[in-house]
């Protein structure tokens, strides 16, 4: 038996947990729900950003890069990418997080710098 996930059932997972995040109605909950899990991220910065690290916490998954409306995974060992949606709520989470809204969610380097 073997622990290599599949692009299917990584593409799932991601789906599940951008859908987990969706069940809130404002953009404030989906940061309360990052926050809760001690997720930080980088503004303006798709690969860093709070989505990118919370999706990079999924077992398998290599690399991350937000999008606009769209989040582009890359599984270790897998061929290629896949694309899943971002939720409408996840999406305003991230205009909000960029403008400089949640800063306790910015890390501490950027913070100092």
């Amino acid at each position: 038996m073997t622990d290599k996930v599949t692009t299917e059932e990584l593409q799932r997972q991601v789906r599940n947990l951008l859908d987990e995040l969706a069940t809130e109605r404002l953009a404030d909950g989906v940061a309360d729900r990052l926050r809760a899990r001690q997720i930080k991220g980088k503004r303006a910065d798709s690969c860093g950003c709070p989505i990118a690290n919370l999706i990079k916490t999924l077992p398998g998954v290599e690399e991350v890069d937000v999008m606009g409306p769209a989040v582009l995974v890359w599984g270790k060992g897998l061929p290629g990418s896949f694309v899943v949606a971002l939720p409408e709520v996840v999406r305003g989470f991230i205009l909000n997080f960029d403008t400089g809204i949640y800063l306790d969610l910015v890390e501490m380097a950027e913070v100092a710098s």
